[in-house]
């Protein structure tokens, strides 16, 4: 695999893409349990196929010669993806999340949700469009969370900035952890 989203199969299989997942990759290759696997492959008039299936869409892993791990999801095609090198943005568009705990930040990164207008006083420093407010209370957020920003998202919400405390418009940054640089 090559990229950090792959599609495997597409939706025009239907009800047949388990059945088509065991009959085209190995059990081996993405951790499945010879049984599991025999069922898939006997299709969906087994009585175990959506269970079975249920189960190896949240727990088979593929790890590609890189060492990069490959997990499953379907949303009518079948996907291969690699959560590590996705962004938040790429995130979103695969996943559809509702809310920030279901993106994936790495060790050593926190992520925030933060009023929108933060964006770029964080990112270039400039505190100009802020209130003395809203400027103390982003010095104190950096303070505690640090400001180095590795990736950010239109999160198009209306929800409570993490500076602030109050809700609107917010979005989605990444910020390493201040102690991680200690």
């Amino acid at each position: 695999m090559n990229d950090f989203v792959v599609c495997l199969l597409d939706s025009a299989r239907g009800i047949y893409i388990p059945q088509a997942f065991a009959e085209q990759f190995s059990a081996d290759e993405w951790g499945i349990g010879a049984e599991e696997f025999e069922i898939l492959l006997a299709g969906p008039d087994n009585e175990l196929y959506w269970e079975t299936w249920d189960d190896v869409l949240h727990n088979a892993e593929y790890i590609d010669p890189k060492g990069n791990k490959y997990r499953l999801h379907q949303d009518d095609d079948l996907f291969a993806y690699c959560l590590e090198r996705m962004t938040l943005e790429e995130q979103s568009q695969l996943f559809n999340p509702f809310s920030i705990d279901e993106y994936y930040v790495p060790d050593g990164f926190s992520l925030f949700e933060i009023g929108e207008h933060f964006l770029c006083p964080l990112y270039y420093g400039d505190y100009s469009s802020l209130t003395d407010d809203e400027v103390s209370a982003l010095k104190r957020f950096i303070e505690s969370n640090g400001s180095d920003i590795t990736d950010s998202m239109d999160y198009d919400n209306f929800g409570m900035c993490e500076i602030t405390g109050i809700r609107g418009k917010t979005c989605l940054v990444v910020i390493r952890n201040l102690s991680d640089e200690e």
